[in-house]
């Protein structure tokens, strides 16, 4: 390996410089949007996602189940659980009890209230995935891009200057 001066034997030419420069900036701005989400970034805490898509899917069901002509008891016993207004409605106890004046959790009705509670659930949990995933996007999209692309720039300028001044010989 033969290290030379910049400028020597058509060592230093300067559009290698240019072209590394170019890419490290491309790289750096990609790297705006690859690189993962700090904590000072997500002010926000994921718990008000997931209550926000519960309330969300409880309403999408409620809107189902007053379209029917007819309901069941167990979409009646929902309709009233999401129309209340207590923060405990649909707690593991409060649903047994609910399912108990159903007819217990043999009978049909009670079935059918735990079934659709559990698709209730679902769709609020890829809900909650949708939203907190589009959250993470406007935040990268949000970031400032100069930081990202002065780095890029930065290292790749760097990478072509040295490509210049070391240059391998076989």
């Amino acid at each position: 390996m033969t290290v030379n001066a910049v400028g020597k034997d058509g060592n230093g030419s300067l559009g290698t410089v240019i072209k590394s420069t170019a890419i490290g900036t491309a790289a750096g701005y990609s790297l705006k949007y690859l690189w993962p989400v700090v904590k000072d970034e997500d002010k926000v805490p994921h718990k008000k996602f997931i209550n926000l898509s519960r309330k969300m899917a409880n309403e999408d069901k409620v809107n189902d189940f007053s379209l029917l002509p007819t309901r069941t008891p167990a979409k009646d016993c929902f309709i009233k659980m999401a129309a209340s207004k207590e923060k405990d409605t649909f707690s593991f106890g409060n649903i047994a009890k609910e399912i108990e004046k159903l007819g217990g959790k043999n009978s049909a009705s009670g079935k059918e209230l735990k079934t659709i509670i559990k698709d209730t659930n679902k769709s609020a949990k890829q809900m909650a995935r949708r939203l907190m995933s589009a959250y993470g996007i406007a935040l990268r999209m949000k970031r400032p891009a100069v930081p990202f692309l002065v780095t890029g720039a930065g290292v790749g300028f760097l990478a072509g200057f040295m490509r210049n001044f070391i240059k391998d010989e076989v």
